[in-house]
């Protein structure tokens, strides 16, 4: 690992996907200068707290190396009211993680650092005027302050809530089944993949094995919930520049997939499915081929939008000269998901990290070129296709076997003639008992990079949320600077802001 030569570092643990490493609070700024000047692509995907005894803190930085494929966080021990180094010169997301801390802590980023943050006076953000960022489909009015100064945008403010007070403290006082649901429930359209997350994480720690037959349905459900995402962000954006093709299109194709989930799952989001040892139930014949012939259909339309998407002059001619992203702010806010790849920078952690059969499958990476609306639109719908090709790849290649692990509980149901009770009761109490474990996983979602920091333990449980998109809200803030007002739209489309995330 490269990283074990940098100065000041030491490595706590490993795991299979992920390195911890720690080091003094004075060497951190050496460790971060090492990083950003030897390293041209690491990307920043959170930095959280923890409360320690002794009146500390330990700060910890998670970084992801998309160039040496390298998962790894830096830690440091903080004493309370102490200032600490501020990395937003290297990475300019890190405001909105350090902003978090200091609000919710009594730490302090140096005085001497050349980065001056925005002041909590609420006159600074009176604007001039108000747009309302309404969407019926959405069912939010959310409004953005804006500052004019000669028709330009001098400054832009998103109201966000108090996110201390949101899922990941709900989610540290709950126990395991009940995490699923919250986490499920509070992200109806991602569920499938936070559930994924908190299933894999604490897989990983028990060195459970998981079924091939588990994991190829898992990616099925995976790739179904990545091309229902985008399904609905292009159905947002036809509703928004008023494209009826690419509107009626995935307005049809959303309830499609759907019918599709709901035939297996009972739900049109997949929730309640995937758990710890495997999925709860099994793909049947009947239900695969159905899905194999409704997906072939929508890749045979996929090809008839594109060619009236791309026949649609009007509309690309507006969509070009929306300049989403350029290539050096994707690495400066560690942008990740289809905006980054719509800007021609190559990150999907399928390609880069594969996990089950992700690296026996063939498929490829849409990508832009200048990070245009019209890119952007264009590598969804390429997307969408190469979705729809894994999940044929695996359906005609589905494994056979069990659908759960030996150790799983849900087995007692299918074969409760084989099992005796006391047998499933240690099983039971297996799977809702505490398991003192420590683990960090990421997921390439539909949006850009998902992951989780979980750390379980007695009387402890502490579950933290990673991902680029939480701090998009910022990212939208700082890019409209210098803009016209005319751009503030396109831009909340196509970063398609919950509200939900930003506030935790």
């Amino acid at each position: 690992m490269k990283s074990d030569h940098i100065q000041g570092l030491i490595k706590i643990d490993e795991h299979s996907s992920f390195i911890n490493y720690k080091c003094e609070k004075d060497d951190f700024s050496k460790v971060i200068f090492y990083l950003s000047s030897e390293y041209s692509y690491i990307w920043l995907l959170g930095v959280h707290y923890y409360e320690l005894e002794n009146l500390q803190y330990k700060l910890k930085y998670f970084f992801f190396d998309f160039e040496e494929k390298e998962r790894f966080s830096v830690s440091f021990e903080i004493q309370r009211g102490e200032s600490f180094f501020s990395i937003v010169n290297q990475w300019k997301n890190a405001q909105f993680y350090e902003d978090r801390i200091i609000n919710k802590t009594d730490l302090k980023r140096q005085s001497d650092y050349r980065f001056s943050s925005v002041q909590k006076d609420e006159t600074l953000y009176l604007p001039e005027i108000k747009l309302s960022l309404e969407s019926n489909l959405r069912q939010n009015n959310n409004k953005i302050g804006l500052r004019l100064e000669n028709d330009t945008i001098a400054k832009a403010y998103l109201p966000q809530g108090r996110f201390d007070i949101g899922i990941e403290n709900l989610l540290g006082q709950l126990e395991l089944p009940l995490k699923y649901h919250a986490l499920e429930s509070y992200f109806p359209r991602k569920s499938l993949f936070w559930s994924h997350l908190l299933t894999f994480a604490r897989e990983e720690a028990e060195s459970l094995e998981v079924p091939d037959r588990a994991k190829a349905i898992r990616m099925v459900l995976l790739e179904m919930g990545r091309i229902l995402n985008h399904l609905f962000d292009l159905h947002y954006l036809g509703q928004d520049f008023e494209n009826h093709t690419l509107y009626v299109f995935s307005q049809l194709w959303i309830k499609k997939i759907q019918s599709l989930l709901i035939s297996y799952s009972g739900n049109e989001f997949g929730m309640n499915i995937i758990r710890r040892g495997g999925v709860c139930l099994d793909i049947n014949q009947s239900w695969s081929s159905r899905t194999i012939d409704e997906l072939s259909a929508l890749e045979k339309n996929l090809t008839s939008l594109i060619r009236d998407f791309l026949l649609n002059i009007r509309f690309n001619e507006s969509a070009l000269q929306v300049k989403l992203v350029h290539k050096d702010q994707v690495m400066n806010w560690s942008l990740t998901g289809p905006i980054a790849r719509a800007s021609g920078v190559n990150l999907d952690l399928r390609k880069r990290d594969p996990f089950y059969f992700y690296s026996d499958v063939e498929f490829e990476i849409p990508m832009g070129v200048d990070g245009t609306l019209f890119d952007l639109i264009s590598v969804k719908i390429e997307e969408i296709v190469q979705s729809v090709g894994i999940i044929i790849q695996v359906l005609d290649n589905l494994p056979t076997g069990n659908f759960y692990s030996n150790e799983d509980p849900f087995q007692f149901f299918h074969q409760a003639e084989e099992k005796a009770e006391e047998s499933y009761r240690n099983s039971v109490k297996n799977y809702l008992g505490k398991l003192n474990y420590s683990n960090v996983c990421f997921i390439e979602g539909p949006g850009g990079v998902l992951g989780i920091d979980i750390n379980e333990g007695e009387g402890n449980s502490q579950l933290r949320l990673l991902g680029s998109q939480f701090s998009d809200a910022l990212f939208l803030e700082k890019s409209l600077i210098g803009k016209n007002v005319d751009q503030v739209f396109p831009l909340w489309t196509a970063l398609n802001l919950d509200l939900k995330e930003i506030e935790r």
